[in-house]
C-alpha cells in the first residue's frame, strides 16, 4: 500500500463520488472547498478512523485475493505513480492494477466473483485498475453502491486511458467475512457524467484564483447549507422570498407532523410492550426478538467544568410558522 499520491488542487477519482453527489459522507461543496484549502495551502486535520486504518491494513490482503479469484498473474499491489487523464484536469492513485492476457471470466457465485453487465461476462485484456474496499454492509450481489469503489473505478480507468484500461475491478471485504470481487467495463455514460462534472468544478477553481470569489453549488442538504452561510446578517427589514419558498415551508411542516405523528405511535407501541416485559430483558414474538436490557455507566471523579469564552454560531434548523391572516 502506498496511499494517495494527488493532491486536493486537482479532482481525484476517490472524491468523485462527491463530486457526483451520489456519496454519503461529501457533498459537491465539500470536494469545492477541499481543493479551496490545499489551493490555500490550508492543513486541515482529517483523523482517520479506525475502520479507514483497519482497510489500509487489510488492502493488500484484498487485491491479492482478488488476484487469486481472477487468476491474474501479473499485477501490482505497490503503484508508487499518479496516473492523470490526458486532457481532463483529473488524476488518482490505484490501489493496484493487473495485466490481463485474454482471460474469459463469468460470474461465479461460489468463487464470489460478479461481472457487472448484462451478460455476465467479459474479456480481460491488457492494463486494468483494481480497487479494494472493507464494509459494513451485508453483501449484496445486485448491486453494488456508487460510492463503493463503482464511480472511482470508472475515472480510474479513464485516468489510465493510455494504458489502454477497458475492464476494471472493485474488491471488497464485507463485514469481515466475505470477500468479493465487481468487474466493470467502462461505462462510457458514467464517464460522460464525469468528464462534465469535472471541468464544471474546474471552472469554479479558476474562477477562485483569478477572482478569490467562491462559486459554490447549489445546497445538497442542510447541513452543506449550514457550511455555504454560517453567519446571518443584521438587517432591518426581513428578506421576501418568491412563490416557491411557500411551497417548501408546507412541505417542512406537513412533513414534521407526519413525523410527530408516528414518533407518537412508536413511542405508544413501546409503552404497551414494556409493559407487557415488565421486568423481562429479553422477550421474542412469533416474527420479532425485543430486547430492553441495562446500559451500564462507570463511576466518573467529580470534575471541574472549564470556562468557556462567549461565541455564536448559526442555527442548524429553521424556525417555520404560518402566518396567521
Amino acid at each position: 500500500m502506498v496511499g494517495k499520491l494527488t493532491d486536493n488542487t486537482l479532482m481525484s477519482a476517490s472524491r468523485l463520488p462527491g463530486l457526483l453527489g451520489v456519496s454519503p459522507y461529501s457533498t459537491p461543496n465539500d470536494e469545492l472547498r477541499k481543493s479551496v484549502e490545499a489551493i490555500d495551502n490550508i492543513i486541515t486535520e482529517r483523523p482517520s478512523t479506525i475502520p479507514m486504518d483497519v482497510g489500509n491494513l487489510l488492502e493488500n490482503y484484498i487485491l491479492n485475493s482478488a488476484f487469486a479469484k481472477l487468476k491474474l498473474d501479473t499485477f501490482s499491489c505497490e503503484v508508487d505513480k499518479p496516473y492523470k487523464h490526458h486532457l481532463l484536469p483529473m488524476g488518482c492513485s490505484l490501489d493496484g492494477y493487473a495485466q490481463a492476457t485474454g482471460q474469459i471470466i463469468k460470474t461465479n457465485a461460489e468463487e464470489d466473483v460478479y461481472v457487472m453487465n448484462e451478460s455476465g461476462e467479459i474479456r480481460l485484456d491488457g492494463f486494468g485498475p483494481v480497487e479494494a474496499k472493507t464494509t459494513n454492509d451485508a453483501f449484496n450481489p445486485e448491486e453494488l453502491p456508487l460510492h463503493r469503489g463503482v464511480i472511482q473505478l470508472q475515472g480510474q480507468m479513464m485516468c489510465s486511458s493510455e494504458q489502454g484500461a477497458k475492464w476494471g475491478a472493485v474488491a471488497v471485504l464485507h463485514q469481515n467475512r466475505k470477500l468479493a470481487v465487481y468487474i466493470f467495463e467502462p461505462h462510457y455514460d458514467t464517464q460522460t457524467k464525469i468528464a462534465e462534472a469535472v471541468v464544471k468544478f474546474q471552472n469554479k477553481i479558476d474562477h477562485y484564483k483569478e477572482t478569490g470569489e467562491l462559486l459554490e453549488y447549489p445546497s445538497s442538504n442542510s447541513a452543506d447549507a449550514n457550511q455555504t452561510y454560517p453567519e446571518a446578517k443584521e438587517l432591518e427589514k426581513p428578506l421576501h422570498l418568491e412563490t416557491d419558498a411557500d411551497k417548501h415551508c408546507e412541505l417542512i411542516a406537513t412533513a414534521k407532523t407526519q413525523i410527530k405523528f408516528f414518533q407518537d405511535q412508536i413511542d405508544k407501541a413501546e409503552a404497551q410492550l414494556k409493559d407487557m416485559m415488565q421486568e423481562y430483558g429479553v422477550a421474542t414474538t412469533m416474527n420479532y426478538d425485543i430486547k430492553w436490557g441495562m446500559r451500564n455507566y462507570k463511576a466518573q471523579p467529580e470534575k471541574i467544568v472549564p470556562a468557556k469564552d462567549a461565541y455564536s454560531i448559526r442555527q442548524k434548523t429553521l424556525t417555520i410558522k404560518e402566518k396567521k391572516l
